[in-house]
């Protein structure tokens, strides 16, 4: 797989690994995916910390290091190297990605035309009053078992901290609410009917973000582009081959 490196802050080399599915500078697309087969060709890359990315050991016991700054960063340094700033770019995230690719967006990044978000919530203070209920809403032992394995085990993400209920690490102040009046592009929001991200969590950015839709797929839960497929595809071609 292709790959850059990058210093960030000056001081630390990052290796970015990703790949493209279609054709980036407008020839043929190839064939391999539904996106590409719509002629939208799409970007994945491996975030810093993960696959084929720098890894970055050294830094696991940071929590301070894994910033948004080091995340928009890293994503701003694929959109130069790939050279579709000036053509112009759609984001889209799920989960984390949704809250990475919404705070990218609200910086307002040259070339940034379409933003989707995905299952994913729209701040920390609401993840955490959402999020307890589900778990106590489960029939007993299992929510209690569920609530002290998930406080109780390390999870390895420094990012969001060591609980499933609440976020403790970098993220702890994360909150979209404050910066989504920022972001000026069309925005599509997917989430699913039994996602435990819950539509409480999902509302605040429709309500604050000024162009956007917001589509539920009724038969999915967290993982909606694979249990619901057809119908994701269906949402984010309409959206992404839509006129600005």
């Amino acid at each position: 797989m292709p790959y850059f490196t990058f210093n960030y802050l000056n001081s630390v080399a990052i290796t970015t690994s990703y790949k493209t599915v279609g054709d980036i500078h407008s020839s043929p697309p190839l064939i391999t995916e539904p996106l590409a087969a719509a002629g939208i060709p799409s970007i994945h890359y491996d975030q810093a910390g993960c696959g084929r990315s720098s890894r970055l050991r050294d830094k696991g016991e940071e929590p301070s290091f894994w910033t948004f700054d080091l995340f928009c960063a890293q994503l701003d340094r694929l959109i130069d190297d790939l050279g579709v700033r000036e053509k112009g770019f759609s984001l889209h995230g799920q989960s984390w990605g949704g809250m990475l690719s919404s705070t990218y967006s609200a910086r307002r990044p040259k070339g940034l035309r379409k933003l989707v978000v995905a299952n994913s919530p729209s701040s920390a203070a609401v993840f955490e009053r959402e999020i307890l209920p589900l778990f106590k809403a489960l029939p007993l032992p299992s929510s209690c078992m569920l609530i002290r394995t998930a406080d109780a085990v390390r999870w390895g993400t420094p990012g969001k901290g060591v609980s499933r209920t609440r976020i403790t690490g970098p993220l702890k102040d994360y909150d979209a609410t404050v910066m989504a009046r920022e972001i000026n592009v069309p925005t599509l929001l997917l989430s699913g009917r039994y996602d435990f991200m819950t539509d409480g969590m999902m509302k605040p950015w429709f309500d604050l973000i000024p162009k956007v839709k917001w589509a539920v797929l009724e038969k999915s839960s967290h993982m909606s582009s694979l249990e619901e497929p057809e119908r994701y595809l269906e949402l984010l071609n309409g959206f992404l081959s839509e006129s600005d």
